[in-house]
């Protein structure tokens, strides 16, 4: 591709096997389950992306807010069984998750040249 521009959805990263999605907020009509598959591939994204691993965190809290609103079920022991069972996370790394994206209004809003969820929580 000339002067290195990407014109797929998502780019591949050269060095890995990996695709990076977008930073596309997901469509309210999606399903439970676009919704748990778009979770992991922006969990996959964070560890991958460095300086944009905080978008990808925003997406995954937006997503796990969704998730926990809309099903009544998981509440308390049972949100914790699903989000490891689902995505490997832990208590308090989901509940990070939330709170970023609970705190900031939009994906654009996450503040430059802070490196952690939890300094951008804290700014």
């Amino acid at each position: 591709m000339p002067n290195g521009t990407t014109t797929a959805a998502s780019k591949r990263l050269s060095t890995e096997n990996i695709e990076v999605p977008t930073l596309n907020i997901l469509s309210s009509s999606a399903t439970e389950e676009d919704r748990i598959k778009f979770i992991r591939r922006h969990l996959d994204a964070m560890a991958l992306c460095g300086r944009r691993s905080l978008q990808h965190a925003w997406l995954v809290g937006r997503e796990l807010d969704w998730l926990k609103e809309k099903r009544v079920d998981l509440r308390g022991d049972a949100w914790l069984r699903f989000i490891r069972t689902e995505f490997k996370l832990g208590e308090r790394q989901s509940y990070d998750l939330l709170r970023l994206h609970r705190g900031l209004p939009s994906i654009r809003s996450v503040p430059k040249g802070i490196e952690s969820i939890r300094g951008a929580i804290h700014w």
